[in-house]
């Protein structure tokens, strides 16, 4: 977890995080979890102008045969990412801790167990967000 000294180090780091920090007072954990809320909703909205453009490939069977061509996929939770890293190792996958349901609305789409993203010029910010993410996490 988080704890203020970390959130002042990424404060004085040039990163999306500072443009984030300014707007949240600090509370201890409810901080830690009001940022990962924030971050989460930017990852949504990027995910979402990617899936309108058409760089979003959502479900088990098309991602499987987009593999070679995607940059990030998303899995909503840790047993899921166990198995996709299992079938493939090299690509960067992420959990969102969140349900297959959430993860499907994010696209307006039933329940999905992973979304795979094209590369795009959205995935530098992404990534960013990812990062961040992980630093809370």
């Amino acid at each position: 977890c988080c704890d203020l000294t970390c959130i002042e180090k990424l404060k004085k780091k040039k990163n999306a995080f500072r443009k984030l920090a300014p707007a949240y007072t600090p509370s201890g954990s409810d901080l830690t979890k009001q940022l990962e809320n924030h971050i989460l909703r930017q990852i949504k909205t990027l995910v979402v102008k990617c899936f309108r453009a058409g760089f979003v490939v959502s479900g088990p069977k098309k991602v499987k045969e987009e593999i070679d061509q995607l940059a990030v996929l998303f899995v909503p939770n840790h047993r899921i990412q166990q198995r996709w890293k299992k079938l493939f190792s090299p690509k960067p996958i992420y959990s969102l801790q969140m349900s297959s349901q959430d993860l499907g609305n994010w696209l307006r789409k039933g329940p999905r167990q992973v979304i795979g993203l094209l590369p795009n010029r959205h995935l530098l910010s992404v990534n960013q967000y990812l990062h961040l993410l992980g630093q809370l996490r």
